[in-house]
């Protein structure tokens, strides 16, 4: 329906506005699956509505496909994990039985920290070493 209704070709222009290279067009790979699963709050379902932007994008900045379905599939965990109205957050904090409310569980969350964090760690890496093979 997204895509019968445009939707993919104008996030794709949208998006290829703020991209340039391949270290631009992992980060737009990252923010545009976060994006999405923010909105409706379905990692799965996200990922694959993204999946042709992204195949897109891997396409046209030769970007190892590994790379891209890794991004995909970790930034969307990390939004759905996030989500205080997705259904992980939510089962957990009614099986608490009120014990806990989403701040203490979002504190608790150490996996998603320590996910986005080394994550964030790889895309400024691999833009040095993207840099680096240039200067070679």
């Amino acid at each position: 329906m997204v895509e019968k209704g445009g939707g993919i070709q104008f996030i794709l222009e949208k998006i290829s506005k703020f991209i340039k290279n391949q270290h631009t067009a992992l980060i737009g790979v990252a923010t545009l699956v976060s994006a999405i699963n923010f909105c409706i709050a379905n990692n799965t379902v996200s990922i694959l509505i993204s999946g042709k932007i992204a195949k897109s994008l891997n396409d046209n900045y030769e970007i190892e496909p590994r790379i891209t379905a890794s991004l995909l599939d970790i930034f969307a965990c990390i939004v759905q994990g996030l989500l205080p109205y997705g259904a992980q957050v939510l089962l957990l904090i009614s099986l608490s039985n009120g014990k806990i409310n989403y701040l203490d569980l979002l504190a608790q969350a150490w996996y998603l920290h320590i996910l986005f964090i080394f994550s964030l760690s790889l895309l400024f890496y691999k833009q040095n070493i993207t840099k680096m093979r240039a200067i070679r």
